[in-house]
């Protein structure tokens, strides 16, 4: 070997020692091969050659299990190709690592035509499979590495085992004497077996020496990771500042003209609030007792009191983890109106709302908060029944329709109910309870006489009703129809949410779904803790409907885990209907929703399971043409592929794409899922050509559709397909095109996990391109 050049760097030395192994690698192959099997190998220089000629020799054999076992390894010719073309970037001098197709496509073409007796296919497709495994372990580190001198040795030798592997195995088939093929026999089996364990074990150790380098240069790039988010919130500082408009307040109702007295109590809070010259501190007060003694109103009188003094003043409730971010956000749009502030962006906001409060001194230094909390184990302590009392005259003097109203309202979440609740599209489908609410005049004089007694408060402005808690509980308690309240309150969501057949994807719906889950958890909390107490809530058949339309209409942009909830209510809820309730379809429609969770948590088999079960249940009651039995193959084929079982897959694609040449595929939306799936599953299983063709009809039915959310998932499909196949200029616009698309169609793209894929992709492609700093 040559010596080292002392006039170079460090790097481009070892680079060179590097390519020259490499190269005398390439030169024993030569030696090795018969001139023949060379130059076959020489003719196939990329992995879609090698896909192509193997296409071509698996449609002359005809044996069906052979066929299959070279089939499942196209998953794992991707992780080869990654680590060659990793190889192929570290490297500073051009390397041609092509020679590694052919002679792969040569141990395959001998194995099959083998008519010996051991039957070698199976086992070397097996080989390939655990080697892929560990490349693609090694594909993983590399992502995280940037100096790649210190992987670059154990590189060069992984690939050089891998191609002498070949070569040996490609030697045992061959009789040099004769220049025949001969079948291997029991010994030469043994001998090839030994042979592959020890490259295997040298594979092995060389990828978890690369796995040591990526471990520490993940710890160093998290290091830096943090230390840019913590430069990324210190540059907010300015933005945040200027951006903010003063002064507001997020006040949820308007002021009560009928609080009186508790003066003492509003100087004692004003007295501690108030700040002082000597110290900076956060003042806090906590107003805390019994549900219904007028905390919340107090607290209002205060905050009133002071909007004339105190530039910003917030009202957040903090209810559950959904009131919290929701209230935020608000805050940072509606009140702040920060200038980076995006209405369902809930992390982003907190974090701008808090860096704003901290920036400006008001929350750290000379900061007040009010706080109100009820003690609910005391709900009827100290009382003497006079709230009773009152309540009961309330709720006495109010009309059919106003209680009727009331005991809805009694149901949903109590701080922001949409006042367009009772509004229906559908009048004649309204129960009877609610029959009322086709006339506008007889609904505003229902809404007027629960106001008139303060039992609700209308905010005319954000067009939300507002109800005390203990209202709810107290007239859920007392009402004799509670049953009939609990139905007519899921009667008006259900028009709120697309049913099974439908899916939709616009900017409208997420603002929508975004106004009434929360009215549907209410309901969901209200149903749950009823169960084991006296005079149960019942399920019935309407409302695991509402449940599983709910959870279905926003399992694509779950962001806060909300459909596992939904459907686990459903199943329970479904489980103990009435039998005549218990509608089979209905079933098949909750298996298909319990799949997908499982499909989420990587439980694939438990999803392939439901999702045949709901093909069998769908083939049963419905004609063979039906758009749900064409969703039901399309299921199974995605849990099929999740296995990276492709091939069974694609023959459950073909079944629903037969269904949708029919009038099934006149719902636009599902025949676009169902080109983006089968797509999926081509790509997968190599067809690259077939794949880019579906891809081009899906994004032409997106673009009809004018969805953003299916245009930019295409973008970003084509971008994962022009990647794998080292397109990556096109990949990159196809990227470019998926992120404009997300900041330009409202809240709901910006929020949506597309924004974070896109985000990942476009690092993928610069890192892939050399460009480590971009991509970071």
């Amino acid at each position: 070997m040559r010596g080292l050049d002392l006039s170079l760097d460090s790097s481009e030395a070892y680079d060179n020692i590097y390519l020259q192994s490499w190269h005398d690698a390439l030169a024993e192959c030569e030696k090795k091969l018969e001139r023949q099997d060379h130059q076959r190998a020489l003719q196939i220089k990329t992995l879609q050659d090698f896909r192509n000629e193997l296409n071509h020799l698996l449609e002359q054999c005809s044996e069906e299990r052979s066929r299959r076992a070279v089939l499942l390894l196209y998953p794992t010719l991707d992780d080869f190709e990654t680590f060659a073309q990793n190889f192929v970037r570290m490297m500073l001098r051009p390397v041609d690592t092509s020679m590694m197709w052919g002679l792969l496509f040569l141990v395959l073409k001998l194995a099959l035509l083998d008519q010996g007796p051991v039957g070698p296919l199976q086992y070397i497709t097996r080989w390939l499979e655990k080697i892929g495994h560990r490349l693609r372990d090694s594909n993983d580190c590399n992502k995280n590495i940037n100096d790649f001198m210190k992987v670059k040795g154990d590189t060069v030798e992984v690939n050089k085992e891998i191609m002498t592997l070949w070569i040996n195995i490609i030697m045992m088939f061959r009789n040099q004497d004769q220049g025949l093929e001969a079948g291997l026999d029991e010994y030469s089996w043994k001998s090839l077996t030994v042979l592959y364990t020890s490259t295997y074990r040298n594979i092995e150790d060389a990828v978890k020496r690369i796995e040591k380098v990526a471990t520490m240069a993940e710890k160093n790039a998290r290091a830096i990771q943090e230390m840019t988010l913590f430069q990324r919130l210190l540059s907010l500082e300015q933005s945040s500042q200027d951006g903010a408009s003063l002064p507001c307040n997020t006040l949820p109702v308007a002021e009560n003209q009928r609080f009186f007295g508790r003066r003492d109590v509003l100087a004692q809070i004003d007295d501690h609030l108030k700040p002082t010259d000597t110290a900076s501190r956060l003042a806090s007060v906590a107003l805390y007792g019994l549900g219904g003694i007028g905390k919340t109103q107090t607290a209002l009188a205060y905050a009133y009191q002071k909007l004339s003094s105190l530039d910003a003043v917030f009202w957040i409730s903090a209810e559950d983890q959904h009131s919290i971010q929701q209230y935020f956000s608000r805050v940072a749009t509606d009140a702040l109106k920060l200038r980076k502030a995006k209405p369902q962006a809930y992390t982003e906001n907190m974090i701008l709302v808090l860096d704003w409060l901290q920036k400006t001194s008001i929350y750290m230094k000379h900061g007040q908060q009010l706080h109100t909390k009820r003690k609910s184990g005391w709900k009827y302590l100290g009382y003497e029944h006079s709230l009773d009392t009152v309540w009961d005259m309330s709720f006495r003097n109010l009309g059919i329709e106003a209680r009727a109203c009331l005991g809805v309202l009694s149901f949903l979440s109590a701080d922001s109910i949409p006042s367009e609740i009772f509004l229906s599209s559908k009048p004649d489908r309204l129960p009877e309870l609610l029959s009322f609410c086709a006339d506008e005049l007889e609904l505003d004089e229902a809404i007027e006489s629960l106001t008139h007694h303060a039992l609700v408060r209308k905010n005319i402005e954000k067009g939300t009703f507002r109800v005390h808690r203990l209202v709810q509980a107290e007239f859920r308690l007392r009402t004799e129809n509670k049953q009939e309240h609990f139905e007519a309150a899921i009667q008006l969501l259900l028009e709120k949410f697309p049913s099974q057949r439908e899916k939709n994807f616009g900017n409208k719906f997420w603002i929508l779904y975004e106004k009434y889950l929360p009215q549907v958890l209410a309901l969901v909390k209200n149903y749950n803790s009823s169960q084991g107490k006296p005079d149960p809530l019942r399920p019935t058949k309407s409302f695991v409907i509402l449940l599983t339309n709910s959870a279905n209409s926003i399992d694509d942009n779950d962001t806060l885990r909300i459909a596992p909830e939904l459907v686990e209510t459903a199943d329970a809820a479904y489980r103990n209907c009435p039998e005549e309730d218990k509608d089979r379809l209905l079933w098949a429609f909750l298996l298909t929703l319990k799949a997908i969770h499982h499909s989420n948590t990587s439980e694939f088999s438990s999803s392939e399971l439901e999702r045949r079960e709901c093909l069998e249940i769908r083939q049963k009651m419905l004609p063979p043409n039906d758009l749900l039995v064409a969703l039901a193959y399309n299921g199974v084929g995605l849990a099929l592929g999740c296995q990276d079982r492709f091939e069974e897959a694609e023959q459950q694609f073909v079944k629903s794409g037969e269904i949708f040449d029919g009038p099934a595929g006149e719902v636009v939306s599902r025949r676009l899922q169902w080109k983006y799936n089968m797509a999926r599953n081509n790509y997968c299983m190599g067809k690259y050509g077939e794949a880019e063709i579906r891809l081009e009809e899906g994004l032409a039915l997106a673009k009809e559709l004018q969805g953003w959310y299916m245009i930019a998932y295409g973008h970003l499909a084509f971008a994962s397909l022009y990647t794998r196949t080292e397109r990556l200029h096109h990949a990159s616009e196809h990227v470019d095109c998926a992120e404009q698309l997300i900041q330009t169609s409202g809240a709901a793209a910006r929020f949506s996990w597309l924004g974070s894929y896109c985000a990942y992709r476009a690092g993928d492609i610069a890192l892939r391109q050399g460009l480590s700093e971009r991509a970071m």
